[in-house]
């Protein structure tokens, strides 16, 4: 256990190096905040708030989990392994005492940590920006609801993670992942529409699956749903660290 967490602040310390990784931080959290201004002075301007202000951290959410959130997994699960294997730094990992299955979850447990603090700072933001212009005790009675959300929303953020890793482990180029998670995104956004029944067994379908803890939560459906994306996600886990342990590097 102390292995694996002395590689989680390993690859956590190496995230927050990458300039790639906190630019897209930056722009994620400009989008946060200029949704915010354009709510404030829309709200004082006009009268009337562009969105309503206590749901205003969960708007900003269902905004940036359409693009920028998931391109923000992609490229920084993409970096660490396929980067990693492109410019040969992966071998620094493989001289310590440490195996490369605990790699692998160091690796996984850094992203969970990145993207959790994505989405604090993204909520904060967009908290402070509500109470401005809106009504108090509206916002507070929505806390809870807007919280939850953006906790929860790890959870299909990490999936997309997952699968990404276990697509990393085929290529040696960062940027080529990023182009195959893309395009098996479109497929299966394609199959969606001309076979309807397969929806369910999609994984794209889940990537909203925090909105569930919004308002009047269905636990069957949320449970239901969790199964699904739990499910997705220790197969693809087994399989990636499978095809990881014995990759050639």
């Amino acid at each position: 256990m102390n292995t694996i967490m002395a590689g989680t602040t390993n690859e956590t310390y190496k995230i927050v190096k990458r300039k790639k990784i906190i630019f897209l931080f930056s722009i994620s959290m400009l989008v946060a905040i200029t949704a915010s201004i354009i709510n404030m002075v829309t709200g004082s301007n006009f009268g009337v708030s562009l969105f309503k202000n206590s749901t205003l951290p969960v708007t900003i959410l269902n905004l940036m989990s359409s693009i920028l959130l998931p391109l923000f997994v992609l490229l920084l699960t993409s970096d660490l392994f396929s980067g990693e294997l492109a410019d040969n730094s992966i071998v620094m990992s493989m001289v310590r005492p440490i195996s490369r299955i605990k790699i692998y979850i160091s690796k996984m447990l850094a992203i969970a940590i990145s993207i959790l603090a994505l989405l604090m700072a993204t909520f904060v933001a967009s908290l402070i920006a509500s109470f401005f212009g809106g009504n108090f005790n509206d916002i507070i009675s929505r806390l809870p609801d807007n919280l939850m959300s953006y906790i929860f929303a790890v959870v299909p953020l990490m999936l997309v993670a997952i699968i990404t890793a276990f697509a990393a482990q085929f290529t040696r180029s960062g940027s080529l992942t990023v182009v195959i998670m893309i395009l098996a995104s479109v497929l299966m956004s394609v199959v969606a529409v001309f076979v309807p029944q397969a929806v369910s067994f999609l994984p794209t379908t889940y990537m909203t699956w925090y909105q569930n803890f919004y308002s009047g939560v269905d636990l069957t459906l949320v449970i239901n749903e969790f199964l699904y994306i739990l499910a997705y996600g220790i197969i693809f886990m087994f399989a990636g660290t499978y095809l990881f342990e014995q990759k050639d590097i």
